[in-house]
C-alpha cells in the first residue's frame, strides 16, 4: 500500500520525519507493505511544493538546513492549501475503479467481486 504524505511546515521535526521515512523505507515495505512519499511540503518561509510522483524530502531538508529554499524543479504550490488541495485531488483520481461485467462474475480492477446473479439480487 501507498502512502502519499503532505508535510505542512517543514520545521525540525518534519525534515527528522522525512529521514526516518528514508531510513526505515525497507524496513516499512516489508513488515507493513507500506511506501511512504512526500508529495507535498509546505512552509511560510521557505515557499511550497507539490508533485504526484514524489518529492526528495530528505535533499530538501538538507537544502532548507544549508539556508536554501524548496526548489527542487518541482511544480511550486501556492501555499499549504494548494498543497492539501493537490493532494486530494491526487488520491481522488486513484479512487477510480474499472468494472467489467462477465457472463458469471463481475471484477472490479480484476478482482472478483460477486457472481452476477447476486448483483441481479442486489439491484433489484
Amino acid at each position: 500500500m501507498r502512502a502519499d504524505l503532505a508535510l505542512v511546515g517543514f520545521g525540525n521535526v518534519a525534515r527528522r520525519f522525512s529521514r526516518l521515512i528514508e531510513e526505515r523505507r525497507d524496513w516499512l515495505s516489508l513488515d507493513y507493505d507500506l511506501e511512504c512519499r512526500v508529495v507535498g511540503i509546505a512552509t511560510r518561509q521557505h515557499g511550497a511544493l507539490f508533485k504526484d510522483a514524489g518529492l526528495d524530502a530528505v535533499a530538501l531538508a538538507d537544502a532548507v538546513e544549508s539556508g536554501g529554499s524548496l526548489e527542487d524543479g518541482s511544480t511550486g504550490a501556492a501555499d499549504s492549501f494548494d498543497v492539501i488541495r493537490r493532494l486530494a485531488q491526487s488520491i481522488f483520481k486513484r479512487r477510480f475503479i474499472r468494472v467489467r461485467i462477465e457472463p458469471d462474475f463481475t471484477l472490479a480492477n480484476d478482482r472478483l467481486l460477486v457472481p452476477v446473479d447476486e448483483l441481479d439480487r442486489i439491484f433489484d
